[in-house]
Order: structure tokens, then C-alpha cells, then sequence
């Protein structure tokens, strides 16, 4: 075979691995794209929600969704939806941000390695939880309440 061809071959086979990575993926993620989309419309429908930011799948003891957007009247709210229940719903406004959380932790740890945070649901409260590495190399998941920013509980994960 010529150079020509096997340049030839070569690119067809990368497009192709593309084209079925592409669809594998889809294929995998469109039961979840589905739901997400339900619990947009739903929230648009049932409870004038007018744009929604940051939807997410949260599952610790049961399975909720996260949502935070903007009403009609233009207030940003949290809500925790479940099986067509708004389980809990704030404004922001109330409610402590990250960074705000962030700076906290820094000021009482300051050595703190955050691997990552993300808004959650524990024991019927709105909260964060906050994945940290600890000084012995275990992951720490830690929850603090968005309200006050106190300490729920801490769970600790060996390496």
C-alpha cells in the first residue's frame, strides 16, 4: 500500500472510533439528559421557574434533584425536587455561598486540600458536601449546612 492509503486508512479509522465513541456516549447518557429535561419542563410548568442554572443528580441516602435557577419574579432559589415534590426550596440570598464556605474553611484549616464541592441534601437539610484529603491520605466527606455553614457530620473514607 502507498503512503496515500494507509494516510487514507488511518483517517478513516480515526473518524470512525470517533463517530462510535460520540454515539456510545450518547447512548449511555441520554436516559439521563431525559430526566434532566422532565425535571426542567417540570419546574418550568408546576412552579414558574423562568431559567434554571444548575441542575444535579444528588443520591446519599435517596435520590433527589438539585436545582437552582430563577423564578418569574427574578429570585434565585434552591430547590430539592423529589417524585414531583419540592422537598425544600430557599433564596440564595439567604443562603451561604461557596467561596463564602471556602474562606471559612481556609480561616479554620488552612492547610485544607478541598478536592472538590458541590451542593447536596442531607438529613432534610440544603447543604454542602466537601470532599477533602486529610493529613493521613483519607478522603474526607464532610457536610455543612448552606444556612449557617456549621458542620453536619464528617464521614471518612480509607485510601
Amino acid at each position: 500500500m502507498t503512503t496515500r492509503k494507509w494516510i487514507g486508512l488511518i483517517i478513516f479509522f480515526i473518524v470512525a472510533a470517533v463517530a462510535f465513541i460520540g454515539l456510545f456516549y450518547s447512548s449511555i447518557q441520554k436516559e439521563i439528559w431525559q430526566e434532566q429535561k422532565y425535571v426542567k419542563s417540570s419546574l418550568r410548568d408546576y412552579f414558574e421557574y423562568d431559567t434554571i442554572d444548575y441542575t444535579k443528580k444528588y443520591t446519599w441516602d435517596e435520590t433527589y434533584w438539585i436545582i437552582k435557577g430563577k423564578t418569574k419574579n427574578s429570585i434565585e432559589k434552591y430547590v430539592v425536587w423529589q417524585d414531583l415534590d419540592i422537598l425544600y426550596s430557599s433564596s440564595t440570598a439567604k443562603l451561604l455561598t461557596e467561596e463564602q464556605l471556602i474562606g471559612q474553611l481556609k480561616v479554620i484549616h488552612p492547610n485544607i486540600q478541598i478536592k472538590h464541592i458541590q451542593p447536596a441534601y442531607f438529613r432534610n437539610v440544603l447543604c454542602y458536601e466537601v470532599q477533602t484529603i486529610s493529613d493521613s491520605n483519607h478522603t474526607l466527606y464532610s457536610f455543612y449546612s448552606m444556612e449557617d455553614g456549621l458542620l453536619m457530620d464528617q464521614y471518612t473514607i480509607p485510601k
